[in-house]
C-alpha cells in the first residue's frame, strides 16, 4: 500500500515494514513484527494491511485484528 510519499507493506509471516517510495532504491523507515508471542503457525498475513485516521490495521488467517498508531 501507498500512502503519503511511502510504502506500507507486511509480508505473510507478519513483518510490517514502512519505506520512502522511491524508484531510486528501497529505503527503509521502520520496521516492527506483529503478533511476536503466537505460535509460527498461526502467524499468516494474507490480507492487505489499511491504514485509517492514522493508524494501521492488520489481520491474520485467524481473524486476529493488529492496530498500530502511526499518527505521531
Amino acid at each position: 500500500m501507498a500512502a503519503d510519499g511511502k510504502l506500507i507493506v507486511l509480508t505473510d509471516d507478519g513483518i510490517l515494514a514502512i519505506a520512502k517510495a522511491s524508484p531510486q532504491a528501497y529505503s527503509e523507515i521502520s520496521r516492527c513484527t506483529l503478533l511476536p508471542e503466537v505460535k509460527e503457525v498461526m502467524k499468516k498475513f494474507w490480507t492487505p494491511p489499511v491504514l485509517c485516521n492514522g493508524r494501521i490495521y492488520c489481520r491474520n488467517y485467524a481473524g486476529e485484528l493488529v492496530c498500530i498508531d502511526v499518527s505521531k
